[in-house]
This record gives C-alpha cells, sequence and structure tokens, in this order.
C-alpha cells in the first residue's frame, strides 16, 4: 500500500494573482509470500513433504514539491505549475527458509540469512500550464498542458551500498522520451440547479523511437457529467472513456519477432451526492 501526507500553503494578492506550494510526504509498503511445496513421489520415502518459503518486503519513504501560481486577468485565469521529482528512499529485505517434515513427525528447517538492499529512484518532474475562461456565470472553458520526460527517471545509490545502476539509467533513457498532454473542458450552467460538463483529452507516447514499439502508444479520451444542487442537497454523475494501444509479447521477443497489437478500451462511471448543513 502507499499512502501520502500533504501539507499546503497559500496565498492570494488582492485578487491579481494567487500562489501555493504542498509538500508530500509518502509512505510505501509492499510485500509478497510465496510458498512452494513438494511431495516425494517415492512412497517407501521417509520425508512428507519438503515446503520452500520466500518473503520479499520493499518498504521506504518519499518526497517531493508542487508550485503553482494563479494570474487573474479579467475573465480569464492563467495558470503555471511545477511538481518536483519524487525522492524515493527504499529498502528491499528478502528472506528464505526451506522445511522438511517427515512422516514420523519430525522437522528439519534451515535459514537463510536475510539480504538487505536500500536504493533511490527519482520520478519525473512535470510542468504543467493551464488556461480559463469564465464567460458570465454561465460558462467555464479550461484548458491544459501537462509535460513530462518519462526518460528521466532514474536509480541511484543509497550512501552505504555500493551499486551500479549505469546500465539501468541508460536503458530507460533510450527506451522513453518527453509526453505531451492535452486536456480541455467547458461546463454549462444550464440554470441555477443545473449543470453540464464535457471534456476531452490526448496523450501522446511515451516512447521513443529508439523503442521500436509498433503501436501507436497514444491515448485519446473524453468525459461528460452533470450535477444537480440546491440550498441543501446536490447530487452528480461522470463518465469517462479512454482508449489507447499497446504491444503484447505472448512469448521472449527473441522468438516472436512481431508483437501483437492490442488495443485498450477502460471506461468509468463515478456517482456522488451530499447534504449541506
Amino acid at each position: 500500500h502507499m499512502s501520502d501526507n500533504n501539507f499546503s500553503a497559500a496565498y492570494t494578492a488582492e485578487g491579481v494573482f494567487s500562489v501555493g506550494a504542498t509538500i508530500t510526504s509518502s509512505s510505501i509498503y509492499y510485500q509478497q509470500n510465496n510458498i512452494r511445496t513438494e511431495t516425494p513421489s517415492d512412497l517407501n520415502s521417509d520425508i512428507e513433504y519438503f515446503e520452500f518459503n520466500e518473503s520479499f518486503t520493499t518498504t521506504g519513504d518519499g518526497l517531493n514539491l508542487k508550485i503553482g501560481v494563479i494570474g487573474h486577468v479579467n475573465k480569464l485565469k492563467l495558470g503555471f505549475a511545477w511538481h518536483s521529482p519524487t525522492r524515493y528512499l527504499l529498502t528491499d529485505i528478502s528472506s528464505y527458509s526451506m522445511i522438511n517434515y517427515w512422516k514420523n513427525g519430525g522437522i528439519n528447517d534451515a535459514y537463510a540469512p536475510d539480504s538487505y538492499f536500500e536504493y533511490i529512484i527519482k520520478t519525473p518532474s512535470r510542468i504543467i500550464a493551464s488556461t480559463a475562461l469564465i464567460l458570465g456565470k454561465k460558462v467555464i472553458i479550461s484548458n491544459d498542458y501537462e509535460r513530462v520526460n518519462y526518460g528521466s527517471g532514474r536509480l541511484e545509490n543509497e550512501e552505504f551500498y555500493v551499486a551500479d545502476f549505469s546500465g539501468q539509467n541508460q536503458t530507460v533513457e533510450n527506451t522513453f522520451t518527453t509526453s505531451h498532454q492535452f486536456r480541455q473542458g467547458i461546463e454549462v450552467r444550464m440554470s441555477k440547479k443545473f449543470r453540464a460538463r464535457l471534456g476531452g483529452t490526448f496523450t501522446t507516447s511515451p516512447y521513443s523511437v529508439s523503442a521500436q514499439v509498433a503501436s501507436d502508444e497514444y491515448s485519446w479520451g473524453y468525459s461528460f457529467g452533470g450535477e444537480f444542487r440546491n440550498d441543501k442537497f446536490y447530487a452528480g454523475f461522470a463518465f469517462t472513456s479512454t482508449r489507447s494501444e499497446n504491444d503484447q509479447y505472448l512469448i521472449s521477443p527473441q522468438i516472436q519477432s512481431e508483437p501483437i497489437t492490442q488495443a485498450r478500451v477502460s471506461s468509468l462511471l463515478v456517482l456522488g451526492g451530499g447534504l449541506r448543513f
């Protein structure tokens, strides 16, 4: 599981501009346990069965900073935000044991020493630019642009552990590139109690040319929704659908020369509501 704690602060200067910042502290915990058993086929064996236990745990913490500013120009709002790379300090712990169960009820077990390894992951930073046009009290038109260079992600050594991640980092740099995402939306106030919303998104491929990805690794989607509200109650819904393509290898790429292009469509319906007191 992963949890976040956000600490935010913001300031608005006489309706001319607003500035804000958020520090996010993340906590990560992942555990995988595998138990494998083997029973001898020899019926005369004194061994009932073997049991091999494998445990793998990853724990760690992350930290990042988000800074944004909004300028208010009459009916137009201009926004800019920068999300710093998230720095995760992670620890992997592996443990192994073998247990031999005898038919006479005896047990023999052996445990390998636990192995520990610490390392650092730095995710790419993000840049977001946005505009919003407010037309009276009826219509809001918004546009967002987001830029992420996925090739800038890095694995790094922790101070007391020696490891060479240059090969992995070079692979990431060669495989991934900068992806651009465009989002558009409009909200219309149909009446005092009803609002309608419509939006669209398009994201370019995160893969570089040298990755030799055959499918069109872009994604696009749309959304629509509505809301009813009065002084005591509000309720709304939203529907989103996203389409993308990716390469699939059923076996090793060295054996399967050409990938299978798989198209994916994911949809989500959200319902919500609340009471006002």
